[in-house]
């Protein structure tokens, strides 16, 4: 399989993806509202799904259609727990918490929402995955645009994704902190590396939001030789 082929097939879901998450909230909420974790309606989870259900309808294909489209329910079920994990431990964010429904499990998944990921596993199957299995047997790429556009990619993932974790470091909100000595020496190191970011517009809206938060606060930092 293309490398480039299943680039493209990840940035078309995460953008039907982060379409559907609009509609979903106008719907609930009366309003339009970005929830996820880039401005534009871009969903990452939304892609991997789809990449994951591409996979597993083409090796589940001698099994029936219910077998193949619960598997892959599940599949998509597993998704959005790894997804949450990984959003609330690394990029320091819970983008979504369903700790409010009766039944869930750490507040990552719960019934409501995996039978939306039925019902989406269903449309697939139905609709989109005939059309991906024709996209990719008609689309060819040149083997020499492979490595380029992998690496292109994997660059624009990395930079857009690390680009908005230094502010994370500054949702303070009032909150009183206790830092051993070691700590408060480790929290310097990383905030000196961040501010020398060559990004100037990272810079000043770094700056701004240390400004605030140390304010609100009533917090100094003090440089340590």
């Amino acid at each position: 399989m293309s490398a480039t082929i299943l680039i493209l097939e990840f940035l078309i879901f995460s953008f039907i993806g982060g379409i559907l998450d609009l509609l979903y909230n106008f719907a609930t909420e009366r309003k339009w509202s970005n929830t996820g974790y880039f401005k534009a309606p871009f969903c990452p989870i939304y892609g991997f799904g789809g990449l994951v259900l591409i996979f597993l309808f083409k090796i589940l294909q001698p099994l029936s259609p219910v077998v193949q489209i619960l598997i892959a329910s599940l599949a998509l079920v597993a998704v959005e727990y790894v997804g949450g994990i990984f959003t609330e431990r690394v990029l320091k964010l819970k983008l979504w918490d369903y700790s409010a429904s009766r039944f869930h499990l750490q507040g990552y998944i719960h019934p409501l929402h995996s039978f939306y990921w039925l019902v989406l596993a269903i449309f697939f199957y139905i609709a989109l995955f005939p059309l991906t299995t024709f996209f990719e047997l008609r689309m060819m790429v040149p083997e020499y645009l492979e490595v380029p556009v992998l690496a292109l990619f994997v660059i624009s993932a990395l930079w857009l994704t690390i680009r908005k974790m230094p502010t994370q470091f500054f949702e303070i909100r009032g909150k009183m902190m206790n830092l051993t000595l070691e700590k408060y020496k480790e929290l310097y190191t990383t905030l000196r590396k961040m501010y020398r970011s060559p990004s100037v517009s990272l810079r000043k809206k770094f700056k701004s939001s240390l400004q605030q938060q140390l304010k609100n606060t009533n917090a100094t930092l003090k440089k340590i030789k």
